[in-house]
C-alpha cells in the first residue's frame, strides 16, 4: 500500500508537469529541447489564455486528488471485489477477440503541407506550415524539429521558427486529393471507412482471398534539373522487373530539362506486399507519400501506422501473443480516444502503459464510469473493433457541426452575419445525408478560452435542417449571450435529434406493424431463423446478434442465472421464442405469450409495451439485488431477528 502511494505521488508530479509542458507525441518530434520551447511558448501566450490554462490544471488537479482519495480509500473487501469483477470482464472480453481480419490504417504524411510543397519545390527543403497566424493546420517534418505542430498559434511558431513559412489552406486541392486517395482504396476495400481526408480505414480479408497471383504496375519516376514532378528517382526504390525506358522533356513551368524513368515493379500476394502496392499506387497518383499499420484490429492499425513514419509501414501479425507484447508495453497516449485528461486520470492511478491497465484494472472504478472502465479493458487487452462503422446496423449520425475561429469580437452585426454563413454552410452540408433535425447546440468560445454551449430543441416535426430556421433559433441563443457583454472568439453550430435518409429507407423497407411482426414469427425469417418440429407444434428461435450486448449485460445475465431459484437456467435475452400450433393465425405476445385475438393494432402495441416495461422493471431489480449482494462496499448487514423487521405492526402504538 506504501508503494502505491508513493507511485501515486510520482505519477501526481509527472501528470502536473506533463499537462502544462509542450507535447512532442507527434511524428518527427522526437529529441526535442522541450523546457526550452515549452519558455518560448509560455513567453508567447497572453494573459487569457494563461488564465485559462491555470484554471484547467486546477480543474484537472482536483479531479486527479479525487481519484487519488477513492483509490487509497478502498477497503480490502472492495478491492477484492473490483479484482474479481475485472478479472470476469476481460475473461467475456476474451471471448470478443477476433484474430481473422487483415485491418489497415492509411495515413498521409503531413497531408497538407505535402501537397504544398508538391505544387512548389520552393518549400520541400526550408521550415513551413498550412494555416494561419490564428491557428495551424499542419507543419512539415523540418519545421516539427523547431517545435511547430499543428494546433499551435502561428505566431507562437514564428517565435519559434523565425524562418517559419505560413501557406494559407487550400481545401479545394486537398479534397481533390482525398478523392484520388479514395478511389484508389476502394479497388481493395469498396466499403473503405475515411476517417478524414488524409485517413482511410480498410478491411483486406476479402481481397487477399481472392489474390492468388502478383501483380505488375508501370512506374514512372523523374530525374535531371527539374524537381516539379513526383516522385523522384531514388537510390532505395524497389527493383523494377523487366527493361526501362528513359526520355527526356522540358518542364513548362521552370524550363529546365526533366528525366523520365519508366519501368515496371511486381508486387506479392501476401499483406505486407498488398499494402506495399497501395502506397506505390497512392504516390504514383498523387506524388504524395503515405504510411501504413496492418494488425488484427482498427484500433492496433491506427496505432502501428504511427510506427515507421513517415513513408512507412508496420506490421502486427495476427498472433495473441505477439499482439499482447505489443500492447503491454505501449504508452497509454498512443492510442487513439486517449487525451491528455484521460491520460492524466489513468496516470493517477499508475497506469502509463497499456499494460498497466491490465495489471492494476481494479482501480479502473475509482476514474471511470461504467463504460469507460469498458473502454480502457479493451485498450489494455488490445482489443479494438474490425468491422466498418458502416457495418452496424445501430450505427448511425449521431449530430453533425461546423465551427470558426476569428479574432475576438462582441460586434453584434459580424457575429450574426457569421451565425448566418454558419447555418447556410451546415444546412448545405447536411441535407446530402440528413432528411430532418430537431435539436440545436450553440458553442462560444470567449475571449478567455472559456467555451460555454447553448442548446434548444424543437418538437419532432419541426425541422431545423432549413438555414433560416436554424439562423433564427441560433440568433436568439446568439443576442442572448452577447446580452451579458461577453466577447466571443470561436462560434460553432451543431444539429442533433437527427434522422438519417438511410435510416427512413430502412424503415420504409423494414417498415411493419406488430401484426406483422407477430405474423412474422411463423414465416422463414432471412436472418438466421432456425425452425424446429415437436410433433404438431413448432417453435421458431429468432436469434439476434450478441455484439449488440454490452460487456456489462452479459456480466449481470450470468450473476442472475446464479441466483435464480433451484438453479434453473434462465432463458436467453438473445432470443425470442413464439410456440404455436402449425396453421394456427391467432397472434401471441412475444413477451408474455398471452393471445391477443380480437385486439386491434392499437391495443396490441399498447400491450406489448406493457409486458416490456414490467420485463425491464423486474430485470432492473434484479440487477439491482445482485449489485448489492455482491459489493462489500454497499452491502447492508441482514437482520438475524425477524421480530426487528418492519411491518405494518409497526407504525402503529402498542396497545396496554
Amino acid at each position: 500500500f506504501i508503494g502505491l502511494v508513493l507511485l501515486g505521488r510520482i505519477n501526481h508530479f509527472q501528470v502536473t508537469m506533463s499537462m502544462i509542458t509542450f507535447s512532442d507525441n507527434k511524428a518527427g518530434m522526437a529529441g526535442l529541447d522541450k523546457e526550452k520551447i515549452q519558455k518560448i511558448i509560455d513567453q508567447s501566450s497572453g494573459e487569457s489564455f494563461s488564465s485559462f490554462a491555470k484554471k484547467k490544471q486546477e480543474r484537472l488537479e482536483k479531479q486527479q486528488n479525487e481519484i487519488r482519495a477513492k483509490m487509497y480509500g478502498m477497503s480490502e473487501a472492495t478491492k477484492k471485489y473490483h479484482q474479481r469483477e475485472m478479472a470476469e470482464l476481460c475473461l467475456l472480453l476474451e471471448t470478443q477477440r477476433s484474430l481473422d481480419r487483415d485491418c489497415v490504417h492509411i495515413d498521409m504524411d503531413a497531408f497538407y503541407a505535402a501537397v504544398e510543397m508538391r505544387d512548389d519545390p520552393r518549400l520541400r527543403d526550408i521550415p513551413m506550415a498550412v494555416g494561419g497566424s490564428s491557428m495551424l493546420s499542419t507543419s512539415n517534418y523540418a519545421a516539427r524539429q523547431f517545435g511547430v505542430r499543428a494546433g499551435m498559434p502561428g505566431f507562437i511558431g514564428l517565435r519559434l521558427c523565425s524562418h517559419l513559412e505560413i501557406v494559407p489552406t487550400n481545401f479545394d486541392k486537398y479534397i481533390s486529393e482525398s478523392r484520388v486517395l479514395s478511389s484508389i482504396l476502394s479497388d481493395y476495400d469498396p466499403s473503405l471507412t475515411m476517417g478524414s481526408l488524409d485517413e482511410a480505414y480498410l478491411d483486406l480479408t476479402d481481397y487477399l482471398m481472392g489474390r492468388v497471383h502478383p501483380v505488375r504496375h508501370n512506374r514512372v519516376r523523374y530525374s535531371g534539373d527539374c524537381v516539379c514532378r513526383l516522385p523522384l528517382l531514388g537510390t532505395n526504390d524497389q527493383l523494377p522487373v523487366g527493361p526501362s525506358t528513359q526520355r527526356e522533356e522540358t518542364c513548362p513551368k521552370c524550363t529546365k530539362i526533366r528525366i523520365i524513368h519508366e519501368d515496371e515493379v511486381e508486387f506479392g500476394v501476401g499483406r505486407s506486399e498488398v499494402v506495399k502496392e497501395i502506397r506505390f499506387r497512392v504516390e504514383q497518383a498523387t506524388g504524395l507519400t503515405c504510411s501504413a499499420g496492418i494488425a488484427p484490429n482498427f484500433m492496433l492499425a491506427k496505432v502501428c501506422s504511427d510506427q515507421n513514419k513517415p513513408n512507412g509501414q508496420f506490421e502486427l501479425e495476427n498472433d495473441l501473443h505477439k499482439v499482447n507484447e505489443f500492447v503491454r508495453e505501449l504508452p497509454t497516449r498512443k492510442v487513439a480516444g486517449i487525451g491528455r485528461v484521460s491520460e492524466a486520470h489513468l496516470s493517477a492511478l499508475g497506469m502509463n502503459k497499456c499494460g498497466d491497465i491490465i495489471s492494476l484494472a481494479y482501480l479502473l472504478p475509482c476514474a471511470f464510469s461504467t463504460l469507460g472502465v469498458e473502454s480502457m479493458l479493451r485498450v489494455g487487452l488490445g482489443l479494438g473493433s474490425n468491422m466498418h462503422s458502416r457495418d452496424s446496423s445501430e450505427s448511425s449520425r449521431k449530430s453533425i457541426s461546423i465551427e470558426r475561429s476569428f479574432s475576438p469580437t462582441s460586434d453584434s452585426k459580424v457575429l450574426t452575419e457569421m451565425l448566418q454563413d454558419l447555418c447556410n454552410a451546415l444546412s448545405e452540408q447536411a441535407s446530402t445525408k440528413i432528411r430532418s433535425a430537431s435539436g440545436l447546440s450553440l458553442k462560444v468560445k470567449l475571449s478567455s478560452f472559456d467555451v460555454l454551449t447553448r442548446c434548444a430543441s424543437v418538437p419532432i416535426g419541426c425541422d431545423l435542417l432549413d438555414a433560416d430556421r436554424m439562423f433564427t433559433l441560433g440568433k436568439v441563443v446568439l443576442l442572448n449571450l452577447l446580452s451579458e457583454g461577453k466577447e466571443l472568439r470561436l462560434l460553432g453550430v451543431r444539429l442533433y435529434k437527427l434522422i438519417e435518409r438511410s435510416d427512413e429507407n430502412q424503415r420504409e423497407e423494414k417498415g411493419e406493424s406488430v401484426l406483422d411482426m407477430l405474423k412474422k414469427g411463423r414465416v422463414n425469417s432471412e436472418k438466421g431463423e432456425k425452425k424446429e418440429e415437436e410433433g404438431e407444434d413448432a417453435i421458431i428461435v429468432v436469434e439476434k446478434r450478441r455484439d449488440r450486448e454490452s460487456v456489462w449485460d452479459m456480466l449481470k445475465r450470468r450473476r442472475v442465472n446464479k441466483v435464480k431459484e433451484g438453479g434453473e437456467e434462465e432463458e436467453d435475452e438473445d432470443e425470442i421464442i413464439v410456440l404455436e400450433k402449425e396453421g394456427d393465425d391467432t397472434p401471441l405476445c412475444p413477451v408474455c405469450r398471452r393471445c391477443m385475438k380480437g385486439m386491434d393494432e392499437t391495443q396490441m402495441n399498447w400491450h406489448v409495451d406493457e409486458c416490456l416495461n414490467k420485463k425491464s422493471i423486474k430485470d432492473l431489480l434484479m440487477s439491482d439485488y445482485v449489485r448489492r449482494e455482491e459489493n462489500p462496499a454497499t452491502q447492508v448487514k441482514r437482520v438475524k431477528s425477524k421480530t426487528q423487521q418492519k411491518t405494518m405492526l409497526n407504525f402503529f402504538p402498542k396497545s396496554g
